[in-house]
């Protein structure tokens, strides 16, 4: 019997071994997916036990938290970049992956890959001290849904758009650390991070 579609696709953790040992993958392709395969296992290991935080990374008492792939050393046109690889990675891994990521593991959601195709994402930095991640060409139903606040009626972000949102910021904010202390308004990062979803009928909100 010929193997189902889902039967002959590599899970997660296979696929991205396969990309790293392989000769033909190239060094920024085989470094993405390097920190692909280290985000899945930290998120498994963060899943399995609800005392750690997803990411990896706690305050414990520091003054300063640092995300688990921070380095002083990178810029934030540097960083820009390295976001972009890792989100165009995980659209390729929802194409070309299986679902899972083997048996025993505890199945993750892929939000960056699981968005529709017709979807595309714009990764920016501004003035070395920022950087914009743009959600673009969303399909309004999918984007938006409206709420009631105080008798007015609100467009927000779907159920399904925030979890994307808070894939994205975490992948961005693996990156930067911050130092800041909001009671006193100080303010110590890396770089800042901002989100902006737009959608197919023109309208746009920062999430």
């Amino acid at each position: 019997m010929p193997a189902t579609k889902n039967e002959s696709r590599p899970n997660r953790i296979k696929y991205l071994q396969s990309m790293i040992e392989h000769e033909r993958t190239s060094p920024v392709e085989r470094d993405a997916a390097e920190r692909a395969l280290a985000r899945v296992r930290a998120a498994q290991k963060a899943a399995g036990d609800s005392g750690e935080l997803q990411g990896g990374a706690t305050r414990a008492g520091l003054p300063i938290w640092y995300g688990e792939k921070y380095d002083r050393r990178l810029s934030v046109t540097q960083i820009a970049a390295l976001i972009r690889q890792d989100i165009k990675l995980a659209r390729k891994l929802a194409a070309e992956a299986g679902p899972d990521d083997g048996p025993g593991t505890v199945k993750l959601p892929n939000p960056i890959g699981d968005a529709p195709k017709e979807v595309t994402f714009s990764v920016r930095s501004r003035h070395g001290s920022g950087i914009d991640i743009t959600v673009q060409k969303a399909d309004p139903s999918w984007a938006w849904t409206t709420v009631d606040r105080n008798g007015y009626p609100m467009k927000v972000p779907t159920e399904t758009m925030r979890a994307l949102v808070v894939e994205l910021k975490s992948l961005g904010n693996a990156y930067n650390f911050d130092g800041s202390d909001i009671s006193t308004d100080y303010f110590h990062k890396k770089f800042y991070l901002s989100l902006r979803i737009e959608s197919t009928d023109g309208y746009w909100g920062n999430a």
